[in-house]
């Protein structure tokens, strides 16, 4: 992944990256990607031909939790959807708030665990 991350965006001169991938003073050594987002969660007959037939998908909650795992561990500065339903993202909201208030109730949040982000 690091690899990854180097050739996407190992050219960038922003400071924030920089200061990042600076592994001597301090940094992690990571190349943070500005957005991390899914295009589309669904797959549909002749959208693309690896969707052809695929019936099952990650469900998009899931999908959430991993991508603020992404966050989490400071592989990229945002997350996002693209082409979903409205009542999808209104799913996700609600899944995040929900979640957020769970924290509240229970008195704050463990450091090792991803923080609920909205999209």
């Amino acid at each position: 992944a690091s690899e990854s991350r180097e050739i996407l965006v190992g050219f960038c001169d922003d400071y924030e990256a920089q200061d990042v991938t600076d592994v001597g003073g301090g940094g992690s050594g990571k190349y943070p990607l500005d957005v991390y987002y899914i295009h589309a969660p669904e797959c549909w007959d002749g959208w693309h031909p690896r969707c052809n037939g695929v019936k099952n998908t990650l469900p998009l909650r899931q999908a959430w939790l991993g991508m603020e795992a992404v966050i989490h561990d400071q592989n990229a500065k945002r997350i996002g959807l693209s082409n979903i339903w409205p009542q999808q993202l209104l799913d996700i909201i609600h899944f995040v708030q929900e979640r957020e208030e769970e924290i509240k109730r229970n008195g704050g949040s463990d450091s090792d665990s991803p923080l609920p982000r909205i999209p």
